[in-house]
């Protein structure tokens, strides 16, 4: 596949959007992780978790993966290709 190179890959796109499966593939192609940030962000009886910004940051710092969300919750830690948000 010609997308093979890709390491770092964020898809962000609203709620339905088919982004959380588009991501899933994509990863599935790349034999990267995938990284949801909306199981990072949300606890259960749909809490805020606290370590969200932790969790996200670590989850990044790996050299391969796939990222996907909606930005909305998640500003202020964007993916960058150096891993550091």
């Amino acid at each position: 596949m010609a997308f093979r190179h890709l390491d770092r890959v964020a898809v962000i796109g609203t709620t339905g959007s088919g982004k959380t499966i588009f991501a899933r593939r994509l990863a599935a192609a790349l034999d990267a992780p995938h990284v949801e940030l909306d199981a990072l962000y949300w606890g259960p009886g749909w809490t805020r978790r606290g370590s969200f910004r932790q969790d996200v940051l670590d989850a990044i710092r790996q050299p391969r993966w796939v990222v996907e969300g909606t930005i909305a919750p998640n500003r202020g830690v964007q993916p960058t290709a150096s891993g550091r948000g």
